[in-house]
């Protein structure tokens, strides 16, 4: 099924027959609500998702008092954060401690 982008910012991916189920198991107006949240989230948070159609039926299970099983939500990039392939840059956190603790002492004297 081919995703199209849904919700004030067009940044919901979901297929139609995506949507159709979830209408069908939460209502048309939950499902439109509830796209038109995780539209703002992914746009004014820069929040992201693997699976935005898992991300609703997870929201609605747990409000519905069901959690479901799995963690939809990636962490927050950070700045910068991505090589020039579009993927996330990885670094040496101990070599990073040591840079900007080298550059700490070397403002301080």
């Amino acid at each position: 099924p081919i995703k199209s982008g849904r919700g004030p910012y067009k940044n919901v991916m979901l297929s139609d027959i995506g949507v159709a189920e979830l209408e069908s198991r939460f209502g048309k107006e939950r499902v439109e609500a509830r796209i038109a949240d995780l539209s703002y989230k992914l746009y004014q948070k820069n929040y992201r998702y693997k699976d935005h159609f898992a991300v609703i039926v997870e929201w609605e299970e747990k409000e519905r008092g069901n959690p479901s099983t799995g963690f939809t939500r990636c962490e927050k990039p950070a700045p910068g954060s991505f090589n020039s392939e579009g993927r996330a840059a990885s670094f040496d956190v101990e070599k990073f401690f040591n840079a900007n603790l080298e550059r700490t002492e070397r403002e301080w004297q």
